[in-house]
């Protein structure tokens, strides 16, 4: 998240120039910003889904209005198929899988099992848990350093560098353990310190059943991170300083966002308790909602619920289709070879209008439109993935081949791609596919395709693919950290010159060959560069001036003033 997030600068497309297997071509940067916009459109979703069930009457479909709801939760996506696949006869609880969402995302969890296993209404001389005291207190600390160390002038000590990416880490560990649904919450009380609860969170982890959300909540952050990097970043008058901002407000504002509805509904928990508000005054069991639970604190009970839901999650569907034109128009102009790609996300966006429209002309008091429409939204929530992640996986596949790729490689790197690299480049996608074409169908229940599946030499396969891709980011991160004269562990100075442009010209007349070693490649190349063949004259041309130049620049440190007057010719001997 912090290596793709931190070079987006026009959303995660430019993140593919710091992938070395195919550095420089568009079918990285294009697949990432694929990734871009198909978890953007995924926010999109949610956030149309939601408003949705805000305009039907009846309580909201995050409220518990069923006490046969203690069973099983579905994680999986099977389970949440067959979920799905239940009656649409409940009056309150239309999806159980949104349900599991919100439990994953929000404070639901906690707040429910831990109020309701130690009966706060009798609890009402308490004042604010250590729990909250110490989770506030350490929020804080870590948003202050990273704040800190971000406006620090002058150049950081590698101590304060190291705690910067530790800050950094902590908060990611943070936000990624309490947004994972936890709701073994047995033993704990409103007492209980910040590392009890961590703790449960940490187990949940353990479980592989609830990877998926801390997986999802992961390229989420990628997506909100590389986003706010592009559009922070386009305001700052340097580049390097935009980077290191746009990082720190993106974590922050992530900090925020994922911890916003925690921290704040937590407060205002505690506070109605101070307040000794009874438990007929504050509906904090039924209608567990930020939006439901704020206006009884501050006394403003008659604004309606509905209403304020209702407008945060429209604002967060125009934001997130927004984000997805700009990601668009980022890729409009820096290639011009990939608009076939373009239409159809264009295709996708004015599809998602077009729901929207749908929805605001829908009279959603008709109950057989009402349920047509919420078949197709279940339809939508749960094979939405499936569908775009083959339609563009196939798309780039189509347009840009695995042998353009290795030509392209080929150039750049001036060596012959080897079999290895071949296998990497076609292996990929198709774990990929396996992958998803296994978990969102039935495959998964038939006995041989869960024994291929669970094969250590399939997740062997799968892992061997990812790793080159990952040493590829790090290395490249580095790379580009040290030309940038960002790294302060590393001095650049001893390896890239002095920055004066002067300085540095100079450096390149004098050494024309270290500045060209890269295209001097393409001379001795025995593999298919005709069509690079009218670089070359301009590469030879090129280096004869720089070594005349450098003929001239010596010619007249030796020839001075004191030797050679001006006016004469210096004699044949000399």
């Amino acid at each position: 998240m912090l290596l793709i997030g931190h070079y987006s600068k026009t959303g995660c497309m430019v993140s593919g120039k710091i992938v070395p297997l195919v550095h420089g071509v568009g079918f990285t940067m294009a697949l990432m910003s694929f990734l871009n916009c198909i978890y953007t459109m995924v926010a999109a979703t949610d956030c149309l889904i939601f408003s949705y069930y805000s305009f039907l009457p009846g309580q909201m479909p995050w409220m518990v209005c069923d006490e046969d709801l203690k069973g099983k939760i579905c994680f999986g996506y099977n389970e949440i198929r067959e979920c799905q696949r239940a009656s649409l006869a409940q009056p309150c609880l239309k999806s159980n899988s949104t349900l599991s969402v919100m439990r994953s995302l929000s404070a639901f969890h906690y707040r429910r099992d831990v109020l309701k296993e130690i009966d706060y209404a009798d609890n009402t001389e308490h004042k604010i848990s250590l729990f909250k005291l110490a989770f506030s207190a350490v929020s804080c600390v870590i948003l202050a350093l990273v704040t800190d160390l971000n406006f620090k002038s002058g150049k950081s000590s590698k101590v304060i560098l190291i705690i910067h990416i530790t800050m950094q880490l902590f908060v990611l560990m943070i936000v990624t353990f309490l947004s994972t649904p936890a709701n073994n919450y047995s033993g704990q009380t409103m007492d209980s310190g910040f590392l009890d609860v961590f703790r449960v969170h940490y187990e949940s982890l353990l479980d592989p059943q609830k990877w998926m959300y801390a997986s999802v909540f992961v390229f989420r952050s990628m997506n909100a991170v590389s986003v706010g990097s592009s559009l922070i970043g386009s305001y700052m008058p340097r580049k390097s300083q935009a980077d290191l901002f746009a990082v720190e407000v993106t974590l922050i504002l992530l900090f925020l966002y994922g911890l916003g509805e925690i921290l704040i509904s937590t407060c205002l928990t505690s506070l109605a308790i101070n307040m000794q508000v009874s438990k007929n005054e504050l509906s904090v069991y039924f209608q567990d909602n930020l939006f439901v639970l704020m206006p009884q604190i501050f006394g403003m009970s008659h604004v309606p619920t509905k209403l304020l839901t209702i407008i945060f999650y429209g604002y967060l569907f125009f934001t997130n289709i927004w984000r997805a034109q700009l990601i668009l128009s980022s890729i409009y102009e820096t290639f011009a070879d990939i608009k076939p790609i373009i239409h159809i996300y264009q295709f996708y966006i004015r599809t998602f209008s077009c729901i929207l429209i749908f929805i605001l002309s829908l009279p959603l008091y008709m109950e057989g439109y009402t349920e047509t429409f919420l078949h197709f939204v279940r339809f939508l929530e749960i094979n939405y993935m499936a569908i775009i992640q083959l339609i563009v996986t196939f798309s780039i596949l189509y347009i840009y081949g695995a042998q353009k790729i290795c030509d392209d490689h080929h150039f750049i790197y001036g060596k012959q791609p080897d079999t290895f690299y071949r296998l990497l480049l076609i292996l990929t996608p198709a774990l990929f596919l396996i992958y998803w074409a296994i978990n969102y169908t039935n495959m998964s229940h038939d006995r041989w395709f869960s024994i291929f599946f669970t094969h250590p030499v399939f997740i062997g396969t799968y892992i061997i693919t990812q790793v080159p891709h990952l040493l590829g980011i790090l290395y490249k991160m580095l790379f580009y950290l040290k030309q940038q004269n960002m790294v302060h562990l590393l001095k650049c100075e001893d390896d890239w010159g002095d920055p004066n442009p002067q300085i540095r010209n100079e450096r390149i007349i004098y050494h024309p060959r270290k500045e060209n070693k890269y295209f001097r490649r393409l001379d001795t190349c025995k593999h298919d560069c005709l069509r690079y063949n009218h670089i070359l004259p301009l590469i030879v041309a090129e280096e004869a001036m720089n070594h005349r130049l450098s003929f001239l620049l010596q010619k007249r440190n030796l020839f001075t003033k004191s030797e050679v007057g001006i006016g004469k010719s210096p004699s044949f001997d000399y």
